[in-house]
Parts: structure tokens; sequence; C-alpha cells
């Protein structure tokens, strides 16, 4: 190794050391402001893992020597300005200034970043941590350690994936046989999402609760980085060694692994939250917001990585992209998205844009089959808690049912990796189907649908105007009303409704909970549902996957009726004298998700042609506002 690489990992040394047997008068001044002022053992720690992974590579070892010795140096003259340090100091001398402690904490944030970039950086230029193999028809994953397998992310070029339950738990695997490489600490929290660099070796996770991202290693789950001020990773460039951060403050960051320098994105609009790297010889990447993007080219130049502009781009119809990440199609000429309640598409070569007529026959979600083929969901009339898996082409404008007898589950999107994933009693990934029927055209499918619907709203409004006849010539009791809501009737009858009622949604997976402690069985959470007034009267709907106690606090509004859905039973206060219906089985908390399609679905055939005006969901939900500004 070079000398000067030598000297460079001496200096770094001596920082950490105190360099008790050094002669302290041959020492340079920076280096005794180092050694008096030492970084923290973290930085060591990252330093040693660097320079481990570019073990095989003596040129980066030198550039990583040389840039550290750079940086501690400027470390030293930071957080000495105006203060004279002569040759003939000791450390315990620089010592005793008391020189300001939050400088060398800043400047060893800088350190600490400058050595997680380049981590990051080493990692994406090393092969596939496993080696992308077909899933077939169906691979099924096994459970392991994890106490129920709920989602799942995946590695676009790499056999990997990282598998989540939902206790919070999570484990890096092997795809397709699901054998574990590493399990991660349970940091993963209700409010997290992650991404994985293309060869599967950073694993990156975003946790909107806390404002957090950190970059893993994959491989064996050590903490990279803790990037501070960052809300998520928007893009991955392994062409060029690099990658495009998101900052909380809306701004938008380029990080070069191979310096490890952060700057500002010379193209990338403010609040960038979209992203898509697009298969072809130039590294070319789309990023922008919901409807304004930027089509772009990275590359390496002597100075470092620069961004070039290809076209600026303009979604016009619709409601843009409303939540993932647009999915690159036709080799990169077309991409489509989450336009919710359709699928949304970008021609990147005419600039052109828009949804293709996929709702109400179909939920928004999808995933990529190949460069012309998705799969989706249609929504079932006849069993609302079910869905039909079908193949839609995107260039032939058709769709074809699939066997459905291997398709149960909820359907969960493989990003720009061909493929998909489900889940319901057990979890399992495919990148193949089997359609049991000749393509026909998407418009016809859904005009069928549309009919269906319609008939289906007239028959509810039939059966409502029917029972509001027969209640006519009534007068049920109120204590009739409280036995129906004690004995949480199925398939509920709403007669007498206000026909000008409005019907407001709420959802969630669990109530949150405030414990940190995951032993024992679960207990309901409360969760309050605060009710303003409308003006008209309202109909609540209420969904939970696990058990909840749903806390009413009306402020004002006329409650005509409450309609209560879960996989578990869950109970509610506060309604007064409105009946307490339990609706089904279904739940939802995401917009947009088959979940949300099927419970809206049940909804709508209990209320008739009443307008449902809102939906509000959260994973793990507190309190929610119905009414006035909601």
């Amino acid at each position: 190794m070079k000398t000067s690489v030598m000297l460079a990992a001496g200096a770094f040394a001596v920082a950490l050391s105190g360099c008790t047997q050094i002669n302290e008068a041959m020492m340079p001044v920076a280096a005794k402001v180092n050694a008096a002022y030492p970084p923290p053992p973290e930085v060591q720690a990252a330093r040693d893992r660097l320079l481990g992974l570019l073990a095989e590579d003596s040129k980066q070892m030198e550039s990583v020597h040389a840039q550290l010795e750079s940086r501690m140096a400027l470390r030293a003259l930071s957080c000495t300005q105006n203060i004279s340090i002569s040759r003939l100091s000791t450390v315990a001398s620089v010592k005793k200034l008391g020189l300001d402690q939050s400088c060398f904490q800043a400047q060893d944030q800088a350190v600490q970043t400058f050595l997680g970039v380049r981590s990051v950086g080493a990692l994406m230029a090393q092969p596939p941590l496993r080696p992308l193999k077909p899933a077939g028809l169906r691979s099924v994953l096994p459970r392991g350690a994890l106490s129920y397998i709920n989602f799942g992310i995946f590695a676009r070029d790499a056999g990997v994936a990282v598998l989540r339950d939902n206790a919070g738990d999570a484990a890096v695997v092997e795809l397709p046989s699901g054998a574990v490489i590493t399990k991660l600490p349970r940091m993963m929290t209700n409010a997290w999402s992650s991404r994985m660099s293309p060869n599967g070796r950073v694993l990156v996770v975003q946790d909107s609760s806390q404002g957090s991202v950190t970059f893993f290693d994959s491989a064996t789950g050590y903490r990279l980085w803790d990037a501070p001020g960052i809300q998520s990773l928007l893009s991955w460039l392994p062409e060029v060694g690099g990658f495009v951060l998101a900052e909380r403050n809306g701004g938008t960051v380029l990080a070069d692994g191979l310096t490890g320098a952060l700057s500002p994105h010379p193209l990338a609009a403010r609040n960038a939250s979209f992203a898509a790297t697009l298969p072809g010889s130039q590294t070319r990447t789309l990023i922008g917001t919901s409807h304004e993007l930027v089509l772009m080219e990275h590359t390496r130049t002597a100075s470092g990585l620069q961004a070039s502009e290809v076209r600026r781009l303009r979604i016009t119809s619709g409601s843009g992209i409303t939540s993932g990440q647009p999915v690159p199609m036709q080799q990169g000429k077309l991409v489509v998205f989450t336009a919710h309640p359709n699928i949304g598409w970008l021609n990147l070569e005419s600039g052109e844009s828009g949804n293709f007529r996929t709702s109400p026959a179909f939920g928004a979600t999808s995933a990529k089959l190949d460069e012309s083929r998705l799969l989706v969901d249609s929504n079932d009339l006849q069993n609302p808690v079910q869905s039909n898996p079908w193949v839609f082409d995107i260039t032939a404008q058709t769709v074809a049912p699939v066997d459905r007898a291997e398709m149960s589950g909820i359907l969960i999107q493989t990003a720009e990796r061909p493929g998909f994933m489900r889940r319901a009693n057990e979890a399992w990934v495919a990148d193949a189907v089997q359609p049991t029927a000749e393509p026909v055209p998407l418009d016809q499918v859904a005009g069928e649908y549309e009919v269906q619907l319609q008939l289906a709203k007239l028959k509810a409004l039939a059966q409502m105007e029917a029972a509001q006849a027969a209640a006519a010539t009534s007068s049920p009791s109120v204590s009739g009303q409280a036995s129906n809501r004690a004995a949480g009737m199925a398939g509920p009858s709403l007669p007498g409704l206000p026909r000008d009622a409005q019907v407001h949604m709420v959802g969630v997976y669990e109530g949150h909970n405030l414990s940190t402690s995951r032993t024992g069985p679960r207990q309901p959470q409360s969760i309050r549902v605060i009710l303003r007034p409308t003006g008209k009267p309202v109909v609540l709907a209420l969904s939970s996957y696990e058990s909840v106690r749903w806390v009413l606090v009306n402020n004002g509004a006329n409650i005509a009726a409450v309609l209560v859905s879960g996989y578990e039973p869950s109970t509610v206060t506060g309604a007064s004298n409105a009946p307490v219906l339990r609706s089904g089985s279904n739940y939802a908390y995401k917009a947009g998700s088959p979940e949300h399609m099927r419970w809206r679905q049940e909804i709508q055939q209990a209320v008739g042609p009443l307008d449902i005006r809102s939906f509000q969901g959260q994973y793990s939900g507190t309190e929610f506002l119905v009414g006035g500004g909601s």
C-alpha cells in the first residue's frame, strides 16, 4: 500500500487512540486536536466497515484514506478557528482548552455521512446478493420466525426480498425459496416503508412516524447510515454509483457513492415524491411530483455525478400519481401508476398521458408481469369479500381472466421487478399466470360491470323502498333496535334511512397501542371518531382488522346509523339511539386497495343510492374527524 495511504490510516488511528506512544512534538496541530477530541467509536466502526467492503479494491482504499485525511484535517481546523495552538502544545494542553463539543459533533456527523454514502455505494457496486430466479406460477414463502407475513419489498435484479409481519418483525429472504438470509432487528413500525437496491444488497427503511431513514446491509442487517434530514429514497442509480434522496424540507439530494458527496439535485423539482429508473443503455430516470415530472440522464464525469434534462412531462388527466412509484413498461417508453381509482399512464416519448378505464370494475392496484401486461383484480358483485384476477394487456387494451383457484389473497406489488406477491392465510410469490379464456376488450368488461353495478343499486333501492313501506305500517320499538344491535346483525337492512343521508367511512388495521410490548394477548384499543355537524344525516361505516373500541364523540351531527365491519368483533359507544349493525368481515385502511374497494362495495349495497362522501384510513388509528373540515 502506498505511503500516503499508510499515513492517512495512521492519522485516523491517532485521533482515536490518544497517541500515548507517539512523540507529540512531531505531531501536526490538526492531529493533536483530533487526538484530544477524538471521534466517537461509531465513526471508527463505520470506517472499519467501509474499508472491509473495499478490501479487494486498492484504488478505492487509497481514495477513501485520502478523503478521510482531508476530512479529519477540516474537522480540526473548523473547531479551532481563532484559537492559537502551537506545535509545542501537547494533546493534554489542547484538551484543557475546552473546545466547543457541538462543533466536533457536527463534524463527526459529516464524517459519518461520508462513510455511510460511500458504504452504500460500495455495496451497490457488488453483484446481486442472490441470483434472480423465476418464481413460476406459485412459490409459497415459509413464515419462519415471523408471526404472519403481511408485506414484502423486492429487489429488481436479485432473488432477494424483505418480508414483514404485523408485529413489526422482518427478515431478508432468498427468492423464490423464502430461505432466511438474515433476520432484521425489530425496528419496523406500522408507519414504515422500504426500498431495496437493484442488487438486493442495501435496504432502506423509511419510518414516517419517526421522520427517519436508515440504510442497512441486507446480507448482515448491519446499520450503515442514519440519514439526517432525509424523508425517503427516490431512485437508485447503480450504473453511475449514486442514488437520489428526498429531504424533509422538500429538497432533492444527489448522493455520490464513489465520493461520499451529497449535493442539491440540479433538475428535480421541490417536493419530488415519485421516481422510476428506466431500462436502456443510458441511465434514464423519471423524477417528480404527482403531475409534474422530469425525464433525465445521470452521468459520471471527472467532477462527479451530473444530471441532464431529456424532457419535462406533465400528467394532464385524472388525479395524477396517487401512491406507489411509476412502473416502466414497453421497454421504458411508458410508465403506469396508481391514479386512484384508476390505473394511469404516461408516454415518455410523446408526452401524452391518460387513464385506463379500469374503475369500478378493477382495483387501482396492479403488478407488472412483463413489458406489456399487468395483473389486476376485479371486484366481485356477488361476493364482496372475493376478488378475481385478470391479465391486462396495456398495448392491446384487453383483459383475460385467470384461474383464481391458486390466486387468492391480497395483491402486493413488486415495483419494477416483474411478478407479484399475494397474502392470505399464507404468503407466496409468482411471476407467471395461466389465463382461462381468450382476451376481451377492457371497455367491454368495464361496461358490463357498470351495468351490473347499476342493477345492484336499483335492486338495493327497491329493497329499501319495500322496507320503508313495511316500516310505515308498523312502529318498531327502540328496544327492538337495541336487541338488533346486541345481536350484531349480519347483512344489515336499513329501513327508514333519510334519502339525503351522507355516508362516511373510517377504517384501520388496529388501534394505536402506546405500549411497545407485544407480549400476551392483544387488548382492544380505543379509537375516537369526532362528528361535527354536516347539515345532513350521517351514516357512519367503521372497519378494522383487530378488535377495537369505537368511541363516537358527537358534536352536533345527526347520526342515522352505524355500520361496523371487521375481521374481529368491535364495540361502539356514543351512538345514542342510532342503530349499530354489523355489516360483515371486510376491513380497509388504505384508499384504492382491493380491501377498500370490496368494503366500499359492501357499504354501497347496504345503503343503496346514498352518497359515500369520504374515506379515512390509517394502519394504526387513534382519532378521526368526520364532517365539518374532514
